[in-house]
């Protein structure tokens, strides 16, 4: 799987870059704090290959997949998860949202 790093996310982001940005976090999580742009795609759901049948029905388009940051790992299960289900472009983005709040990045 390919890694992204902050300087990559944030320019896809400002941009406006056609690509998914996927929150693996809890519905709850997601709600208080997420990159803009952002899906909800729960790492742990029981129904997520429903859910990114739903929310990401381009299998080819860039997705890159966070959480709250490298000590997380519900981004690299869901990322896993995605190709497993045949996404062909799954990047990783472990630094997540503690990257993202620390280089000033608003929510």
């Amino acid at each position: 799987m390919e890694e992204t790093n902050l300087e990559t996310v944030g320019k896809m982001v400002d941009s406006g870059e056609d690509v998914a940005l996927v929150n693996a976090l809890s519905g709850a999580a997601f709600r208080a704090k997420r990159i803009p742009g952002s899906i909800n795609l729960p790492a742990e759901s029981e129904n997520f290959d429903e859910q990114a049948a739903q929310k990401l029905p381009d299998r080819e388009k860039k997705t890159v997949v966070y959480c709250s940051g490298p000590g997380c790992h519900a981004s690299d299960k869901a990322a896993s998860k995605l190709e497993n289900l045949g996404y062909n472009n799954v990047v990783h983005f472990a630094g997540g949202i503690r990257a993202w709040e620390e280089a000033g990045y608003e929510f």
